[in-house]
């Protein structure tokens, strides 16, 4: 419970931040892009029979960050840098298993034109995932790691607060 507590304080601290180089829409303009939240498990790691230790994972935190430059004022060109790790749904009492995964990617984004303050936008990438499956248990520990490319895409909205600041929410699967 303290670990939620801890991970829900670094995320409302991150969304609090205002980053002056995350601009208005304007062609040309280099946008920086730093971002904290929960992530869910999905697929074997959230499914008791399918993952390879037959339990579930916890949801847990991730950090990210991104580098966008905007091509037209509706449409943006991105380099992503993500990392999350999520826990298992049960306690061990001398051990620990935990999932990381990292992410190196592109993104494109379209901007929605709504002429005000609100932008809602769809996003689509691909990435260089690197997933790690450490598990330690008294004085021994096990690491099974895997790296594959795989697809992205989200939806989400940024509210502006300045000229030179926004602030977004997005979920990405």
């Amino acid at each position: 419970m303290k670990q939620i507590g801890i991970a829900l304080a670094v995320v409302a601290g991150l969304a609090c931040m205002v980053l002056p180089a995350q601009a208005a829409n304007t062609p040309g303009q280099l946008g920086l892009g730093l971002m904290g939240g929960m992530v869910m498990p999905m697929g074997a790691l959230a499914d008791d029979d399918a993952s390879e230790l037959g339990a579930k994972f916890n949801a847990g935190w991730s950090l990210a960050g991104s580098v966008e430059y905007q091509v037209t004022p509706n449409v943006g060109l991105g380099l992503d840098v993500a990392s999350n790790r999520m826990g298992l749904d049960e306690d061990l009492e001398d051990g620990e298993v935990f999932a990381r995964t990292g992410m190196y990617g592109l993104h494109g984004r379209y901007l929605i034109p709504t002429g005000g303050k609100v932008v809602p936008y769809l996003q689509l990438g691909m990435g260089y995932y690197g997933r790690t499956l450490e598990v330690s248990y008294e004085d021994r520990a096990m690491t099974y790691s895997k790296a594959a490319v795989g697809l992205n895409a989200g939806v989400g909205v940024d509210f502006a607060l300045s000229g030179l600041a926004r602030f977004g929410l997005s979920g990405m699967y």
